[in-house]
């Protein structure tokens, strides 16, 4: 979920459920990721795949922090959902979202997991959690 995008989720009824969000995007976020797909060193490449990344989406990407606006969706709930062993996202991201989020919010770390493949991983627990946090969501009749 970009952070242009949150506000825009804050003015809305919707309740909002994210799997292998990061918290903010920028040098760190993009050389972690890069080294989770490519296999390759960051520091050799982050710069250059930074300058790319800005160049084709003309967005700074130093400014792309949904931690900064996640707050803003409350008192809409929030879940997250993240894996443990995410290759692309830290799972620190999560808990950083998760620490900025406005109550109520709910987050789930899944061991043994890699990049948004909780579902796959978890299945039955998957839908479980995300069947209640839907209907508690939609009980409580907050806009």
């Amino acid at each position: 979920m970009t952070a242009a995008a949150m506000p825009a989720l804050a003015s809305c009824p919707a309740r909002n459920s994210g799997d292998g969000a990061f918290a903010a995007a920028g040098r760190d976020f993009v050389g972690y990721a890069f080294h989770g797909v490519t296999g390759l060193p960051s520091p050799l490449f982050q710069d250059a795949v930074v300058a790319v990344s800005e160049w084709l989406s003309g967005a700074r990407l130093d400014r792309i922090k949904p931690v900064d606006s996640i707050g803003a969706i409350a008192p809409r709930p929030v879940m997250l959902v993240h894996c443990a062993d995410d290759e692309l996202v830290r799972a620190a991201d999560a808990r950083a979202l998760f620490a900025a989020a406005g109550e109520p919010k709910t987050l789930w770390i899944v061991p043994d997991c890699a990049h948004v493949q909780s579902f796959h991983i978890e299945t039955d627990q998957y839908v479980r959690r995300v069947e209640e946090f839907f209907r508690r969501a939609f009980a409580t009749g907050v806009n």
